[in-house]
C-alpha cells in the first residue's frame, strides 16, 4: 500500500473516500504537515497502489492499514476520514478496539461528510455494482456522473481515470 508521509510531530492519518483520490486532502496535508505528521494512504486500486488479489474487504484493507502503521511506529494517531473514508475511520477504530488488540491507538476521528454505516438497500447497491465490475461492465460513466459535475470531469481527467 503506498502511503505518503510528511511533517513531525503527533500522527494524523488522512484516509480518502470511494471512489476518490488523495488530491482532496492537498490543502489539509499542507497546513497539518506544519505541526503533524500526516500519513495519507492510497487504498488499495487506488492512486499508487495495487489493487487487492482476491477478495475485498474492509476488515483485510484495515489489517494492511495497520501493519502499514506499524512498520513506521506508528502506535497512536487521530483519523481525519472523508466520505467512505470516514467509515473506514470508524471501522479502523472499531478494529484496534477489539480484534487487534488496539496495536494503534486511534485518540479522535473527524468525519468530513462521512458516514458510520450503509443500509441494506445501499449495501444492495453496491454488491450490484461489484457483480456488474467483475463481468466487465464499464460504471466510470454511472460513478463520474453520480460523484462528479461535468466540469470537475474536464479539469481533473487524472482523478477521472
Amino acid at each position: 500500500m503506498n502511503l505518503r508521509e510528511t511533517g513531525s510531530g503527533a500522527a494524523v492519518l488522512l484516509v480518502h473516500g470511494c471512489p476518490a483520490t488523495t488530491r482532496g486532502f492537498e490543502p489539509l496535508i499542507v497546513r497539518l504537515s506544519r505541526a503533524r505528521r500526516v500519513l495519507v494512504p492510497d487504498l488499495p486500486g487506488y492512486g499508487s497502489s495495487p489493487a487487492l488479489a482476491g477478495k475485498y474487504t474492509i476488515e483485510r484493507v484495515t489489517e494492511l492499514l495497520e501493519s502499514e502503521l506499524l512498520a513506521r511506529g506508528v502506535r497512536e494517531m487521530a483519523v481525519v476520514g472523508h466520505s467512505g473514508g470516514a467509515y473506514r475511520a470508524f471501522s479502523l477504530a472499531l478494529s484496534m478496539l477489539s480484534a487487534l488488540s488496539g496495536r494503534v491507538r486511534v485518540e479522535r476521528i473527524v468525519s468530513l461528510s462521512g458516514l458510520a454505516g450503509y443500509g441494506d438497500d445501499v449495501r444492495a447497491g453496491f454488491r450490484q455494482s461489484a457483480a456488474m465490475l467483475r463481468t466487465g461492465a464499464d460504471l466510470r460513466p454511472i460513478w463520474m456522473a453520480r460523484m462528479a459535475g461535468p466540469r470537475f470531469a474536464a479539469e481533473h481527467p487524472d482523478d477521472v481515470a
